[in-house]
């Protein structure tokens, strides 16, 4: 059953994506933390946003659904505002410059 190329979803935090293609696969959140080994009351906190999802939990959820761990961790892909792409920016400079200087010595 591949939904994943057909689904649109809306959603704006990881626990979103995952209520979302848990429903349009039409499992329970215990049924998804049978297969998961995640205890169905943390996969209940992850979609009411009330715990954070873990690169691991995430990594096993996808699994699940064959979708990229990536469109449960960043559901709104990679933006980040303008101030952090500044942020980022200097970061960027900053470190060619450290390494710049390392490769001098």
């Amino acid at each position: 059953m591949d939904h994943s190329n057909t689904m649109t979803i809306k959603a704006t935090t990881p626990g979103d994506i995952v209520r979302a293609f848990r429903k349009a696969f039409k499992l329970t959140q215990k049924e998804l933390g049978d297969i998961t080994g995640i205890d169905y009351s943390n996969i209940s906190r992850l979609e009411t946003n009330k715990y954070g999802i873990t690169v691991k939990r995430a990594i096993l959820i996808a699994e699940v659904f064959s979708i990229s761990p990536g469109s449960i961790l960043l559901p709104d892909g990679y933006k980040l505002g303008v101030n952090f792409e500044t942020r980022l920016g200097k970061i960027r400079k900053k470190a060619e410059m450290f390494f710049e200087r390392r490769k001098d010595d």
